[in-house]
């Protein structure tokens, strides 16, 4: 297993519509880390093997995630599989990188956030 595999729960979210406090403070650590994470990604001399069309592409996920996280209802199961994937290839490709460092971080943030096991 690398550090990066989920145990996920049988019934994983099972599939619902959840709106939360967008206030609360596991929520602004999440905001907080993504807009740091996008900072990041914009500002970073270094963003280890990603090539800089890959920090585009990396700061509009990262963006996207933004976007979904913010909404009034989402799917969690959603919001996760798109943050496991776009902050999984982020610290896969910017793995020395501080970056690297922050998309774990944030992903780590949004497990806890949603109740999901590392």
């Amino acid at each position: 297993m690398t550090p990066y595999e989920v145990i996920q729960t049988v019934n994983f979210f099972a599939d619902r519509i959840v709106g939360f406090d967008h206030n609360s403070s596991e929520f602004r650590q999440i905001a907080e880390a993504s807009d740091a994470l996008r900072t990041g990604l914009i500002n970073a001399n270094d963003t280890g093997d990603l090539s800089p069309r890959a920090v585009e592409v990396a700061v509009q996920e990262v963006e996207s995630l933004n976007e979904a996280l913010r909404r009034d209802f989402i799917r969690p199961s959603h919001v996760w599989q798109m943050a496991k994937s776009s902050l999984r290839w982020i610290a896969d490709h910017a793995a020395g990188a501080a970056v690297g460092q922050a998309a774990l971080a944030l992903l780590a943030l949004i497990a806890a956030f949603f109740g999901i096991v590392f």
